[in-house]
């Protein structure tokens, strides 16, 4: 979570403790979908269906279960991460842009 914090900072979003980390969560919270929606689309049906079946046990066995069927899911957090930063870099208002995300999971 302090990565995104501090990229928060970076863009000039000086906010108390408290709210930042907020915003924080919410940064971590787009990531994983847009991680997840990647990966997803690049998975055939059956290991869609295989590993929604795999995300329902602990979380170990999902990352083993990526690692052997995506391998490249690191770099596809790191990419995807990436892309964010540069999205919220280019953002008039990089907290309302985090917000809509946020209202965008609400619905």
């Amino acid at each position: 979570m302090d990565t995104y914090k501090e990229w928060l900072k970076g863009l000039g979003i000086d906010l108390p403790d408290r709210r930042l980390d907020r915003l924080a969560s919410k940064v971590a919270q787009e990531l994983d979908l847009r991680v997840g929606g990647y990966i997803t689309d690049q998975l055939s049906d059956e290991q869609l269906a295989e590993f929604d079946e795999v995300m329902e046990e602990a979380n170990r066995k999902q990352m083993a279960w990526l690692e052997e069927h995506y391998p490249d899911y690191a770099s596809v957090t790191v990419e995807q991460q990436k892309l964010l930063l540069e999205e919220l870099k280019k953002a008039k208002n990089p907290a309302m842009l985090i917000k809509r995300w946020h209202q965008a999971l609400s619905l």
